[in-house]
């Protein structure tokens, strides 16, 4: 193990659909690897089995690579942090069990890493830094939030995601209208020339499943398919 001076952290994240290492040394990012799953595209989301079992072909392949961008090996590391949760129960414990190992055979410490902190944190990663306290929206996967931030170890939520997160509705109505049309978080989103409008009084705040439920076409009053028609 290096001494307290010189320290390499390897990261693992795998809480979804990404498989990611990265290397860190003494605060810089020296490596950032990420494998993608196209896998998911032909369903139209991510696939929870399909996932776990794609982060198992990946995660070695993606963590030799972030280990040799960064010029060292495994035996140089000082320690080995992962994605703890939230996120896909399979695709999180594939990450887990391989971070266990390896820190196991180095006998290196394990550091537990929350999702949702290491977006806010990610802020850190290199200058300019904000300066606290901070309020941060982080839009991830199934989890949007808005945190108070009031040091990295004091972190508060002051509101989230009731239904659906933005991410979620977004890809959903996406899916209905276009694969590629790109969609606003406003009171009007634009579908193929078309305006399609949400009902204010209908949707809570925070609440973008109910946003996605009543999404509404103007233009000829024909509700979308497999949506319930207003009045």
């Amino acid at each position: 193990m290096n001494n307290a001076s010189d320290i390499y952290l390897l990261g693992i994240e795998s809480s979804c659909d990404d498989t990611a290492a990265a290397v860190v040394h003494n605060g810089a990012v020296l490596s950032n690897v990420v494998a993608s799953q196209e896998v998911h595209r032909r369903y139209g989301g991510v696939v929870p089995e399909v996932a776990s079992r794609a982060h198992q072909l990946h995660l070695i392949p993606v963590v030799d690579a972030a280990l040799k961008e960064a010029g060292i090996t495994s035996a140089d590391l000082s320690g080995v942090a992962f994605t703890r949760g939230p996120g896909l129960i399979g695709s999180l414990i594939v990450g887990v069990s391989f971070a266990k190992a390896l820190a196991l055979s180095h006998q290196l410490p394990l550091v537990e890493v929350n999702h949702m902190q290491a977006h806010v944190l990610a802020h850190f990663a290199e200058p300019p830094y904000p300066a606290f306290p901070f309020l941060c929206l982080t839009v991830s996967g199934g989890h949007t939030q808005i945190v108070l931030v009031r040091s990295q170890l004091d972190m508060e939520v002051l509101g989230e995601t009731l239904d659906d997160a933005v991410a979620t509705a977004n890809r959903d109505v996406s899916n209905f209208a276009a694969e590629d049309t790109r969609f606003f978080l406003d009171n009007t989103w634009k579908l193929h020339g078309r305006t399609v409008f949400l009902r204010q009084d209908l949707i809570e705040p925070f609440d973008f499943g109910i946003g996605k439920l009543v999404a509404w076409d103007y233009t000829d009053r024909r509700p979308h398919p497999g949506r319930t028609e207003l009045p």
